[in-house]
């Protein structure tokens, strides 16, 4: 694994990639882990609207993190594979922050315990079915709803949260996702490898698992 974990840190630095590799927590682990800590279960191709949007009027440069009450925090999982909802709700949150000028953090904890039929809890999930669930019944407020990294019992929450009326699915070309991300922060999956395990800092995206989000 030493051997791996080396080769990986140098093809890094040889390909001129634009973050930082270093040793950290995933590091150590066999290259067949990725997949379930962070939570990207296959189902089979991801049901809904495939959207074809069209690409005028396009900014010279988009990043969210700039918008003043626009917080997106970086997310620490804890062990438990549920990045599908993490970038699920970052999208949701993040349309509402943007048009109501309020900054909200939904609460994943509420989806992990309470989207039992659909999904798989830390086992994994998909976020189509994350979006159905919130447009079935909402989603309450990390405050209302804190994290603790592990699946539990649903909790009686008398809180309000939410909701969605719709989603849709980004065409699969480049130019559609530069079209969605300069209306807001969007929920993508990427192919990742080694050099996703070893990554430290200096990126783009701030949720380094197999489904992110870009901003």
């Amino acid at each position: 694994m030493a051997n791996v974990l080396l080769s990986g840190l140098r093809g890094a630095k040889q390909l001129g990639q634009n973050f930082r590799s270093a040793c950290r927590s995933l590091s150590s682990g066999q290259l067949v882990e990725p997949g379930y800590v962070f939570g990207r279960k296959c189902f089979g191709p991801d049901y809904g609207v495939t959207t074809s949007v069209g690409q005028y009027g396009l900014p010279k440069s988009v990043d969210w993190r700039k918008v003043p009450w626009l917080k997106i925090p970086v997310k620490d999982q804890r062990g438990c594979g549920n990045c599908y909802i993490q970038a699920s709700l970052v999208g949701i949150g993040s349309l509402h922050s943007i048009i109501t000028g309020i900054n909200v953090e939904l609460s994943s904890q509420h989806v992990l315990d309470a989207n039992t039929i659909t999904n798989s809890g830390c086992m994994g999930g998909t976020i189509p079915k994350v979006f159905d669930f919130v447009m079935r019944g909402g989603v309450v407020l990390e405050s209302a709803y804190p994290y603790t990294g592990k699946r539990g019992f649903c909790q009686d929450i008398k809180a309000k949260g939410l909701t969605i009326e719709g989603w849709a699915q980004v065409a699969p070309a480049e130019e559609a996702l530069m079209y969605a991300v300069a209306h807001q922060p969007v929920a993508v999956g990427v192919a990742a490898g080694i050099e996703f395990e070893n990554y430290q800092y200096v990126c783009c995206l701030l949720f380094l698992q197999y489904l992110l989000r870009a901003l």
